[in-house]
């Protein structure tokens, strides 16, 4: 074979690759304009993705991505479906994706794609909730925690685009943790913590939204203690660095409350625990999957309650059950081992903890509070997923 033959060889085998990628393309936009025209969506979603508007990119500037090979590559595939440019808002510091949502929203966005960590992932999704406009993800963050619960392409910026772009509508369920007003002042809190004031502030009265999980305890203060820049260096094992001195800490005394708040519908639990967390998803940090039956659009908090005693040996045996897969039956206790997870499949529920605790909502930390509630609200937010 001559160099000539070989280089139109490669040139054919090039055509045909775009030539297939194209009709993906407009393969899966067809198939998802058939689904609307079925009125498989509510009419909101369906008067959203049949507009004119403009697909809108809320993005991240802090992160370290190339968003110059994003845009172009979310251009090209918009232009093969037919779409609209892309329009691309940037978050502030100030302002962290809910206004650029919310303008998105006024534009007649016909989707809005979150480009940046897990943090500005929940931030649209929360903006977006009962909007009726999808949502579709380009996440360029350490976690990715929502798309890789939904088992979107990670590897693939193209085909995150295509799907973010052209993928069908799934209806997730949106966490909320409501933090009531605390009922001390900084130098309290400080001395409790026997923190300095700047290391130690009380979290702020207010909803605090998820789409993964949120919690109490060891889990928030791994995220309270790992730094963006070393993140950024060594990815998601930064957080096993903040989780060694978390792990010793005292462990904490709590009051469950699961039930919808009437006095006869209401569990009440006490008990010793390292962490409270409610999963809307199964999987997080590190892979680490808590509970495979959690699902984002099954309408359904899972309450996992976990506990070590006996120093590192708890832990030991701890990690040994998450590692082989192992965990509570639902409902049920594993208490009185060294290590245990105890997993409680609820709507809503109530914690109180004696003394005050980090809090975390997807991978944010908000500073400590001695009560929390949590609560879902279920199918609020359409998500472009796979076919």
């Amino acid at each position: 074979m001559t160099w000539s033959m070989l280089v139109a060889l490669i040139a054919l085998g090039v055509a045909v690759f775009a030539l297939l990628t194209a009709w993906k393309n407009q393969a899966a936009l067809a198939a998802y304009k058939k689904r609307l025209s079925r009125g498989q969506h509510t009419p909101a979603a369906r008067a959203a993705a049949e507009n004119d508007g403009p697909p809108v990119v809320v993005y991240n500037p802090t992160k370290k991505a190339d968003f110059d090979y994003l845009k172009q590559t979310l251009s090209r595939v918009a232009a093969d479906a037919s779409l609209p440019e892309p329009v691309w808002l940037a978050t502030t510091a100030e302002d962290t994706g809910t206004g650029q949502t919310k303008q998105a929203i006024e534009m007649g966005a016909s989707v809005v794609i979150a480009a940046g960590g897990d943090g500005t992932v929940t931030e649209v999704g929360a903006a977006l909730a009962g909007s009726g406009v999808p949502m579709g993800l380009l996440p360029v963050g350490t976690g990715n925690l929502l798309a890789r619960n939904l088992n979107l392409p990670l590897d693939s910026e193209r085909d995150m685009a295509v799907i973010a772009l052209t993928g069908r509508d799934r209806a997730l369920d949106l966490g909320h943790m409501i933090v009531p007003e605390q009922d001390a002042d900084a130098a309290e809190l400080a001395a409790a913590l026997k923190r300095d004031h700047t290391s130690a502030e009380l979290a702020k009265p207010g909803d605090y939204p998820f789409l993964v999980i949120a919690g109490v305890g060891f889990d928030a203060e791994i995220m309270g203690g790992t730094s963006s820049q070393l993140k950024e260096q060594i990815g998601w094992l930064a957080y096993v660095r903040a989780a060694i001195p978390a792990a010793f800490a005292k462990r904490m005394h709590l009051t469950l409350r699961v039930g919808s708040g009437a006095a006869d519908e209401t569990a009440v639990v006490e008990t010793d625990a390292r962490s409270v967390m409610f999963l809307n998803c199964g999987e997080i940090t590190g892979g680490l999957v808590l509970d495979p039956d959690a699902k984002p659009d099954d309408g359904w908090l899972e309450l996992a309650v976990l506990d070590t005693r006996g120093g590192i040996f708890g832990w030991a045996a701890l990690a040994s059950k998450l590692g082989t897969g192992m965990r509570a039956p639902k409902n049920k206790s594993l208490s009185g081992q060294i290590g245990s997870m105890d997993m409680h499949r609820i709507r809503e529920v109530s914690v109180e903890t004696r003394t005050f605790q980090q809090i975390q909502a997807d991978g944010d930390a908000y500073g400590y509070a001695r009560s929390v509630c949590a609560r879902i609200d279920p199918a609020v937010l359409r998500v472009r997923v796979g076919n």
